[in-house]
């Protein structure tokens, strides 16, 4: 025989069977079957009320930590939201910035992150005086690039600012720390617009000044280029006419005065020497050509004479005069090369005016 619940083989005269404990017996002898039912009720009511409470225990623990995860989360998000103050949620919650890309570095400037702003200003100052050609377009990836990333680096800064504070007022109840992070988050409108001003005007002043100096130096190469030029087509024709002229001696060095005024004038100087002596021929150029004048030759010559008493005031005016050929020559030399000593330091005002040409430059 069979139970009539489980299907468990029972024994012929058996009437509870030993596997669920159902009766199998006569339908008048089902008091029996009732009291089971009854007990196994009691016992699964039991067992559903131990399950309930210990569910209702689960939850409770769950949201508990759901609180205090949500606790800890809302207070970190206080103080953020305080530091940051207006336009938190924009800033929070929509990933391109406008206005950083709008207006750029005093916007950042705004938000109090001097350092970054003022690196930025720097760095366009540098584009916007050195490299103008390219500004447009470094203008308009730094716009672009501020306006995506603002947000995101903004709120890194922030929450940086928000531990260091908590780390330094270690102690302080949470609105002690919101009003802490007020006042040091926040905007700064005065100072932005301050150091934007002080920007516009160091780069302007500073564009007009490496503009000046570019277009300067560009005319003054031109200047110089040009008058050192002429300078030495009017020696080499001075230079041809020595032997004319019978001047003494081999070319060593030869220099060129230029005076501008109506038209330039060119005070030309040849040195040459013979032997330990050395001349100077002195050649006069301006639109009608190259004209020489004299050479240093004859002082010896009228030395001799002033030193025995025999020179006349004509020969003495004429040794003054070749001293003053050697007396130019020697200032020509000394301002060329107080001019090129202005060049190369960068300080120089205006054109080159005085030139010295060396013997491989004067006979080539």
């Amino acid at each position: 025989m069979r139970c009539k619940k489980c299907g468990k083989v029972m024994r012929r005269d058996e009437k509870f069977c030993e596997a669920c404990g159902y009766y199998n017996g006569e339908k008048d002898n089902s008091g029996w079957d009732d009291a089971f039912k009854e007990e196994k009720s009691l016992d699964d009511t039991h067992e559903f009320d131990d399950f309930e409470e210990e569910s209702k225990e689960l939850d409770v623990q769950l949201n508990t930590n759901t609180i205090k995860n949500t606790e800890v989360k809302e207070k970190k998000e206080d103080l953020l939201e305080a530091f940051i103050g207006e336009d938190y949620k924009s800033i929070r919650k929509i990933p391109f910035n406008f206005f950083a890309f709008l207006l750029n570095w005093s916007y950042v400037l705004y938000r109090k992150l001097y350092i970054t702003g003022i690196i930025g200003l720097i760095a366009t100052g540098i584009i916007a005086t050195f490299f103008s050609n390219i500004l447009l377009t470094y203008w308009i990836i730094m716009s672009v690039t501020l306006g995506i990333l603002f947000n995101f680096y903004y709120i890194f800064i922030s929450r940086k600012r928000i531990n260091y504070i908590k780390k330094k007022y270690e102690g302080t109840d949470k609105y002690g720390l919101m009003n802490i992070c007020e006042e040091k988050g926040g905007t700064n409108l005065w100072f932005a617009l301050g150091a934007y001003l002080v920007f516009v005007l160091v780069v302007f002043f500073s564009y007009v000044s490496v503009t000046f100096n570019r277009n300067h130096n560009a005319k003054f190469f031109k200047e110089n280029s040009e008058n050192k030029a002429t300078c030495y087509s009017v020696i080499k024709v001075g230079y041809n006419d020595l032997e004319r002229f019978k001047v003494p001696g081999t070319v060593e060095e030869a220099v060129c005065k230029i005076s501008k005024n109506n038209f330039a004038e060119y005070d030309v100087y040849i040195k040459t020497i013979e032997g330990e002596k050395s001349y100077y021929a002195y050649f006069y150029a301006e639109t009608k050509g190259v004209l020489y004048k004299r050479n240093t030759s004859e002082i010896k010559d009228l030395e001799e004479k002033k030193e025995k008493g025999l020179i006349t005031d004509e020969e003495q005016s004429l040794l003054n005069s070749l001293k003053q050929i050697e007396g130019n020559y020697t200032e020509i030399v000394s301002q060329s090369l107080a001019e090129d000593e202005l060049i190369k330091k960068k300080k120089n005002k205006s054109e080159k005016l005085n030139f010295v040409f060396s013997k491989e430059e004067v006979i080539r």
